[in-house]
């Protein structure tokens, strides 16, 4: 029998001359988060060196200097995982200079939603899905303590997420509740009319 791979998350990098493709496919934990953000920050360095280049590089030239418009569009396949690693890689997103999008691929959940909505702008394939849940831990031979402390840890993530989701849509705080209880499989056009994506699906970011 062969061995199975310990680890399902795959990151792959592609580049031209003005745009990067950073293809994200698994779940979210400390290693993904890991591989991930050194990507990204790897990007942003790229990017701002350009810039440097550009700015200074042709200082004196007399030719005119070409405005650097490069961008990082995020391919994104992600069944969730642990939301601080999601808001860890949503606040490095947040601190890049280079423009980044994101494009939803198959499913993204949960904790997923978070990477999608720290991108700049949104769209996914048309037969993408966004997965809606609250937390879920197993909470199997927890003593009592245990038990009233990860009640309240769950309630404090429900609401980080929750407030999270409201704050980059146009889906009241009434309705995300709605979605994370029942938890909702919505398409990418009712994710688009929600507001969790910014242009249609099937469009081309530019």
């Amino acid at each position: 029998m062969s061995e199975q791979p310990k680890n399902e998350d795959y990151i792959s990098l592609i580049e031209s001359e003005t745009e990067k493709h950073l293809f994200f496919s698994g779940s979210l934990n400390r290693l993904s988060a890991f591989n991930l953000n050194g990507q990204l920050v790897a990007c942003d360095i790229a990017y701002r060196e350009k810039k440097a280049e550009n700015e200074f590089g042709f200082a004196h030239a007399e030719k005119e200097q070409k405005e650097v418009d490069d961008k990082l569009i995020i391919h994104l396949n992600c069944p969730g995982g642990q939301v601080s690693y999601a808001f860890l890689i949503a606040d490095v997103i947040k601190s890049l200079q280079i423009p980044v999008y994101c494009i939803g691929e198959g499913s993204i959940a949960s904790a997923g939603i978070v990477l999608l909505l720290a991108c700049e702008k949104r769209t996914a394939l048309p037969h993408c899905s966004l997965y809606f849940h609250e937390t879920i831990h197993s909470i199997e031979q927890l003593s009592f303590d245990e038990l009233k402390s990860f009640m309240e840890e769950s309630k404090k993530v429900n609401n980080d997420l929750k407030n999270y989701y409201y704050a980059k849509s146009n889906t009241s705080l009434n309705d995300i509740e709605a979605l994370m209880k029942t938890e909702a499989v919505i398409g990418a056009l009712e994710a688009y009319d929600k507001g969790f994506l910014t242009d249609l699906p099937g469009t081309t970011l530019v």
